[in-house]
């Protein structure tokens, strides 16, 4: 099986050295980023082609694709579940990591000691500002209000999700959990609801919350799923439940570069890729799809032993 995936990759990203579809275009969710350029360095060492990568909140990502029919080969988002919305562009996706959900803070935080003791106690008794993503634009943001949501639920606590809501005000809400570590460096704020991946990759000190809450451990799956959220723009309404954290990628139909999103697909989802994952301070999880069968031949390779998930 080792060698037919190598086979595969080989194959397929020799095609990227030919003169055409040299380029391959990534929307990606911006809790990405890091990951995703060093996997950018990496293929492009081994194989002579072009990755463009362009970062939003997962939510803008679809946008671009529905609303504004930009191009791309590859889409990864940070919440599968936003693969429904995108079923006549993407009939198939797969989901390559996990993550969770933490409470992150600097040493120069107002409060650092109380927040690692005991952050619950801390954000009711102290005056902590605490900043977001958008939870319209970005998965990180709805799935922040799910914590609160799901830690009221915990600690029998009607009053906690509101004082969690007072303690991150909307003008310390930015449009994708990436652009809130400025807020907290700079110490304009105290501590940021973000996931464990970027705490890591920027050495914050971290609060580990429970997996009741964290939305990491798909034992509490039932669990999540009791937490909801009601948001309205200008144009519509939308309802988030919980889950557990799932990273997704797919190649919609009209890719212009379908063999190098395949390449890149598989290099993210063999060894290589999955060591970057873990350095990265996501998750690792068995590869797995929504819909096995009408998958390319190379990335069956790659997904679940070649089984349906």
């Amino acid at each position: 099986m080792k060698k037919l995936v190598l086979v595969c990759i080989f194959l397929f990203c020799a095609s990227c050295s030919q003169k055409q579809g040299t380029t391959i275009t990534v929307f990606h969710a911006g809790s990405l980023s890091a990951l995703f350029k060093e996997c950018k360095v990496e293929f492009e060492k081994q194989y002579n082609c072009t990755v463009l990568l362009e970062a939003s909140g997962s939510i803008d990502a679809v946008r671009k694709i529905t609303d504004l029919h930009k191009p791309c080969d590859v889409i990864a988002l940070a919440d599968v579940k936003l693969f429904d919305s995108l079923q006549t562009y993407c009939p198939y996706w797969i989901s390559f990591a996990s993550n969770e959900m933490v409470l992150a803070y600097t040493t120069k935080s107002k409060f650092a000691q109380e927040i690692a003791t005991d952050w619950i106690y801390a954000l009711l008794r102290y005056d902590i500002a605490c900043t977001r993503s958008d939870p319209l634009r970005d998965p990180c943001g709805y799935r922040t209000l799910l914590v609160w949501e799901l830690a009221s639920q915990m600690y029998n606590n009607p009053n906690l999700k509101k004082v969690l809501a007072l303690r991150s005000p909307v003008e310390y809400m930015r449009p994708k959990e990436t652009d809130c570590i400025a807020l907290l460096e700079a110490g304009a704020c105290d501590a940021l609801w973000i996931y464990k991946s970027i705490a890591v990759q920027q050495n914050f000190p971290y609060v580990t919350l429970s997996d009741r809450i964290n939305l990491s451990n798909p034992k509490y799956e039932q669990l999540y799923k009791k937490a909801c959220v009601t948001l309205s723009d200008t144009k519509k309404q939308y309802t988030f439940c919980g889950s557990t954290i799932a990273y997704g990628a797919s190649i919609p139909v009209n890719a212009a570069n379908t063999k190098g999103a395949v390449a890149f697909l598989t290099y993210l989802c063999g060894k290589e890729g999955k060591a970057l994952i873990a350095k990265h301070g996501f998750s690792v999880i068995e590869v797995s799809s929504s819909k096995w069968d009408i998958m390319p031949l190379e990335l069956k390779k790659v997904v679940a032993g070649g089984k349906r998930k």
